[in-house]
């Protein structure tokens, strides 16, 4: 179990994802701001522009499954937050 966690947590800072943790919550939050690219199609005048993604889990084993997911699938252009629930993780 170990070894997979390391692996979820190596994949997502080497996706640009920098983790922190809220000790009155026991949440681990895992944030990655925003990647503008030529192009990337974001409107001024879209109201989504600035719309986040927001990744909410804490059942099982954490987000390990859903690392690979997140670095490759999800939105570059949105800033993403990923929720870990210490309290709810069955693995600890």
């Amino acid at each position: 179990m170990f070894v997979y966690r390391w692996y979820g947590k190596i994949r997502l800072e080497r996706a640009g994802f920098v983790q922190t943790h809220d000790a009155s919550t026991d949440c681990d939050l895992w944030v990655r701001p925003r990647v503008g690219e030529d192009g990337d199609g974001l409107n001024p005048d879209d109201p989504n522009r600035h719309d986040p993604v927001v990744f909410l889990h804490g059942l099982g084993v954490g987000l390990a499954p859903y690392a690979d997911y997140v670095a490759d699938h999800l939105p570059k252009v949105r800033s993403l937050f990923l929720l870990t629930y210490g309290q709810l993780d069955t693995d600890g």
